[in-house]
């Protein structure tokens, strides 16, 4: 894990040795009502899984969030799209103020489990989430601009 983690263009960064790949893009549009529209690139099997994103300013590149989610395809395709929250309210005011952004993206190992005859499904995205952060952390002295940790 050695070098700046600000940009994912570094091949020796935990990002690219984690396997991350293109996602999405998130841009302006008056298509829909919140402002926001998503264009998925995933090229994987399955565009729905459980795993880690980072979401890059798409004119400098810089990391501006890291974020895990059980459903990814849902969390770009659904929520930040048009749910109303703080999280997804300050993405979009971001997008539509600054820029669009780049998504980038990691499954994260999941394991199915059968509790006394009730299938669980596990996944480590949250402490994968945790990892990156805190090398983020290390690498800058504060959380990427839109994580709600550094409001």
């Amino acid at each position: 894990m050695s070098g700046p983690i600000n940009k994912l263009d570094d091949t020796s960064n935990l990002y690219n040795k984690a396997g991350v790949m293109p996602y999405a893009r998130i841009f302006a549009s008056d298509r829909l009502t919140q402002g926001v529209d998503v264009e998925v690139v995933w090229q994987g099997d399955s565009k729905a899984f459980a795993g880690v994103y980072l979401m890059l300013d798409e004119t400098t590149g810089e990391i501006v969030k890291i974020g895990e989610t059980r459903n990814i395809y849902s969390k770009f395709n659904t929520q930040y799209k048009c749910i109303r929250n703080s999280t997804n309210d300050r993405i979009r005011e971001y997008v539509r103020e600054i820029g669009s952004v780049k998504v980038y993206a990691v499954e994260a190992p999941t394991m199915d489990i059968d509790y006394f005859g009730h299938k669980i499904k596990l996944t480590c995205c949250r402490a994968i989430e945790r990892i990156m952060l805190s090398d983020y952390i290390a690498s800058h002295g504060e959380y990427p601009v839109l994580n709600k940790y550094n409001r």
